[in-house]
């Protein structure tokens, strides 16, 4: 219910934002920057979008983790959703997405608490390799499963 409620508020306040630049700069004005944010907003994801898939590429040639690449690409696809969505609120959140620093900033802040997670264990495998170890339910048709039993034959081998 409160991702539900978010939704709403988040619609309630680009309309709100529509209304207000509208009345600022008028209607056609309104549709033209939104046309014309689309448009270089998506152009823009492209390039980052190539040169983040790139550099995860690369970083699997070195024998690297991809992580921070995978990272990245993900906050680069994920800004072309909210670009490709009308609205300047969604617009403001994918272009913070497209900087850089933010995101690399975000993506300290979600490994720092990752790791704090005491249902997460992360230690580095022979080669380099990091490996992230943690607990998971399975969730279907709204009922909680419980997660495969090693000797099962569904377990991974370490």
């Amino acid at each position: 219910m409160p991702l539900l409620a978010l939704f709403i508020l988040v619609v309630f306040a680009e309309i709100a934002t529509f209304i207000a630049v509208g009345k600022a700069i008028g209607v056609l004005a309104t549709l033209a920057l939104l046309a014309l944010s689309l448009i270089g907003g998506l152009m823009l994801v492209r390039v980052l979008g190539l040169d983040a898939l790139r550099r995860a590429e690369a970083s699997l040639a070195r024998g690297e983790s991809p992580a921070g690449a995978v990272f990245d690409a993900a906050c680069v696809a994920l800004a072309g959703v909210l670009l490709a969505l009308p609205g300047f609120l969604s617009d403001i959140v994918a272009l913070c997405l497209l900087v850089r620093p933010l995101r690399k900033w975000m993506g300290s802040m979600l490994w720092h608490r990752l790791q704090a997670s005491p249902n997460v264990r992360v230690w580095t495998h022979q080669g380099g390799a990091t490996v992230v170890e943690g607990d998971y339910v399975e969730i279907v048709e709204g009922r909680a499963l419980s997660p495969p039993r090693p000797g099962r034959g569904d377990d991974v081998t370490r």
